[in-house]
């Protein structure tokens, strides 16, 4: 793939996501290849992430069932909510066709 790749990592999600500066279409046949080839090994390690999520909101789950701090349980159901709407957006990723647009 060329120097610049058109995939920046995203923090929240923990994966690297379509950062196009042209879009898809306009890219020569090798460079859509490899950016195809790129999203699929990217979409192959979503599950793990989500995955990931799911244990840490168990553990979440697990603190709240154990605590009499009503602050602090607030707090994890916050957490646990966080968790989840990155559960629901690596779900749409997962989702994105590899021929995708970065406006998905």
């Amino acid at each position: 793939m060329q120097p610049s790749a058109p995939f920046a990592f995203d923090e929240r999600l923990g994966i690297r996501l379509p950062a196009f500066a042209i879009p898809f279409e306009a890219m020569d046949p090798a460079t859509q290849e490899a950016v195809i080839a790129e999203w699929e090994s990217i979409r192959a390690r979503i599950p793990d992430q989500i995955q990931q999520f799911e244990a840490e909101i168990r553990r979440f789950l697990e603190q709240i069932s154990e605590s009499d701090d009503w602050d602090q349980i607030v707090s994890w159901f916050d957490d646990i909510s966080d968790r989840a709407s990155r559960i629901a957006e690596l779900n749409q990723w997962l989702r994105v066709d590899p021929g995708l647009s970065s406006d998905a």
